[in-house]
């Protein structure tokens, strides 16, 4: 069962304490993050938040908001690596907590079914409710924008084109403004996934379009080391962000990249002198260097005159 529906009301909650939309994130790692103070990578950080709320958090965003964290002083970071402080475990203790919020949107998509199966001669169960509620937030966010804006004058939603709305949309519609006039408690929780959904919508976003509107066609020139974790020859902590962002500049479609021949030049003197300089590197201890990462992959002579890379 998808979990995106509870998160929305957790993203939320996480807002509503916070000063922006990072802060509506970072509690998140530390709900994640091992009580007894453990140092985990980020990339474990990312897996356990996506299995456990739905949520895939690009690893470059992760940084930042593992920032934010570690600024408030609930996260401790180490070479790469994170653990929960004291006073971060003190403070999720100031959240409504995971089963309270289950509670409340489980009472929200029970009453939409009731709602619907009886007004409409329907028949979803709770998790039909929930999947139909989530993929209608989701395809008419910017409908949804205004429909919680508390200055909005109106208590009427509407959407272009309405008359080709199937029967559960349009009932649904209507489920949304009887609940904002009938049943406040209810309604608030609503808000709540609206909310958590838009704000989510930032985070998760694969687009760049408030970057590239002002953008055309744009040159983007490789440096050494970016070419390098593009390829996969650095450690995964640099190659997954190098990674996540060439292919998020990709699909935009309006960048062209290329890569000077001094830095090819660079990237196979490196590789050459590779033979030499790798007995001084231990194939189970880090260092911030190609060669490292390369020690650890056991790279041979044979791999480095065919490589193996994505």
């Amino acid at each position: 069962m998808t979990k995106s529906i509870y998160t929305y009301s957790m993203v939320r909650t996480f807002f509503d304490k916070g000063e922006d939309y990072i802060d509506s994130f970072w509690p998140f790692i530390l709900k994640v993050l091992p009580k007894d103070r453990t140092l985990v990578p980020i990339e474990a950080i990312q897996g356990e938040i996506r299995n456990k709320y739905g949520l895939d958090i690009p690893q470059y965003s992760l940084s930042v908001i593992l920032t934010r964290a570690k600024r408030k002083n609930y996260v401790l970071q180490s070479k790469g690596r994170c653990a929960l402080r004291e006073s971060g475990l003190t403070y999720l203790n100031t959240f409504e907590t995971e089963r309270d919020v289950e509670r409340r949107t489980n009472e929200l998509l029970e009453d939409a079914r009731l709602y619907l199966n009886r007004e409409y001669a329907l028949s979803f169960s709770i998790d039909e409710a929930r999947e139909l509620i989530e993929a209608f937030i989701r395809e008419h966010i910017e409908m949804f924008e205004q429909f919680i804006n508390p200055e909005r004058e109106s208590t009427d939603i509407c959407i272009q084109n309405d008359k080709t709305l199937k029967t559960y949309e349009s009932a649904l519609l209507s489920y949304f403004s009887d609940v904002e006039q009938k049943k406040p408690t209810i309604f608030e929780t609503l808000k709540d996934i609206i909310c958590g959904s838009i704000i989510s919508s930032i985070i998760n976003s694969k687009e760049l379009s408030e970057v590239t509107k002002k953008f055309d066609r744009t040159t983007v020139y490789f440096d050494t080391n970016f070419a390098f974790s593009v390829l996969g020859l650095h450690y995964d902590e640099y190659n997954v962000p190098a990674l996540e962002l060439f292919n998020l500049m990709r699909a935009e479609g309006v960048f062209e990249f290329k890569v000077f021949d001094f830095t090819i030049d660079e990237m196979v003197s490196v590789l050459k002198n590779y033979f030499s300089e790798s007995q001084y590197y231990l194939p189970n201890i880090k260092v911030g260097s190609v060669f490292s990462s390369l020690k650890s992959k056991r790279w041979t002579e044979a791999d480095m005159k065919e490589p193996s890379v994505p």
